[in-house]
């Protein structure tokens, strides 16, 4: 009788030696799975050329309101570039 509780009370932590094992694997599978996930969603991004901005090739009698305007729109659509580097 004190054998075979012995042997169920082994096959009990070896069992529960094994739930724990596939626990950690499937954690580490689902971390896998979420940085596989995040590469590729980045990896998917268009990414965006940042060109140069745009110089004034007038004379000097134009207007400079429309050379203003686009440098400012290339300013403020790469801010967030421009404060990441």
């Amino acid at each position: 009788m004190a054998m075979m509780r012995q042997m169920f009370e082994f096959m009990n932590t070896v069992q529960r030696q094994n739930q724990e094992q596939m626990s950690q694997m499937l954690q580490q599978q689902v971390l896998l799975q979420q940085q596989m996930l995040q590469a590729h969603v980045a990896a998917q991004k268009p990414q965006r050329k940042k060109g140069n901005p745009p110089q004034f090739n007038g004379q000097s009698n134009d207007d400079l309101e429309l050379w203003l305007f686009s440098t400012e729109q290339y300013y403020s659509n790469y801010s967030e570039e421009m404060e990441a580097e």
